[in-house]
């Protein structure tokens, strides 16, 4: 990828071939121009493109992980049907991040805090 790092570009090889093609939260095969890889400590707060800090994850579920807004995260979780497992996988970095964590029809909710 132009722009990235060296050690960006091999870990997200590295990540596709250990997560063997599928997205870490719902473990679906993902297609081309729909993988994306989050940061689990973001770039901003002194996170890095080392291997550990990385998860490959579909692009509806990265806007899903980082969605403020209760109509996006309505929509999103309609969309994937999310399990209790799956649904705490995403939580995960939810918490990372910052955004709270409440029962929206069994799941989370957010605001900024």
């Amino acid at each position: 990828m132009q722009g990235k790092s060296i050690e960006y570009n091999d870990n997200r090889l590295a990540l596709y071939c250990a997560q063997q093609g599928k997205c870490a939260i719902t473990g679906q095969p993902l297609v081309i121009g729909d993988i994306h890889y989050h940061h689990k400590t973001r770039r901003a707060d002194g996170g890095d493109d080392k291997y550990s800090n990385l998860v490959l994850i579909n692009q509806d579920v990265h806007i899903l992980l980082h969605a403020v807004h209760a109509e996006t995260i309505s929509y999103y979780l309609q969309k994937f049907s999310l399990n209790s497992r799956q649904k705490d996988k995403l939580n995960r970095p939810r918490k990372r991040l910052n955004l709270t964590l409440s029962n929206h029809k069994d799941f989370v909710v957010l605001k900024k805090i």
